[in-house]
């Protein structure tokens, strides 16, 4: 279980849109956030 808040997660998530991985598989259940 990764740790981020979830204004980090969202970050995280628009860096890999941005490199063209936006059909990568990520899911929140995955992110606990802090």
């Amino acid at each position: 279980m990764r740790k981020y808040n979830k204004k980090e997660y969202l970050k995280y998530v628009k860096s890999l849109e941005k490199d063209g991985f936006k059909d990568c598989a990520i899911s929140f259940k995955d992110w606990k956030e802090v």
